[in-house]
């Protein structure tokens, strides 16, 4: 199975218009890049929080394949200090 999975990572909490902004992602995907022989394109929305129902509903509204995560952020300012220390050590 081939296909493009759409990624968005954004610093703020899901709102339900952040599906149709990813459905339009989605759409440029199918037209420009995707062949036919490509399964279905995929959404993905990583945000700083979400509400579980609000996310439920807005994924149900589309018609295309959309999930939506929240990612802890301790592990991503963990992560990010890492990195600036590694960059540090090279300068």
């Amino acid at each position: 199975l081939h296909c493009y999975v759409v990624v968005e990572v954004k610093i703020k909490e899901f709102k339900s218009r952040d599906i149709g902004q990813i459905g339009t992602y989605i759409n440029i995907v199918d037209d420009i890049v995707k062949m036919d022989s490509d399964g279905k394109t995929i959404g993905l929305i990583i945000c700083k929080e979400k509400n579980n129902v609000l996310a439920k509903y807005a994924v149900n509204s589309s018609n295309k394949p959309i999930a939506i995560s929240a990612y802890d952020q301790k592990i991503l300012q963990h992560y990010c200090l890492q990195r600036m220390s590694w960059n540090l050590d090279y300068c």
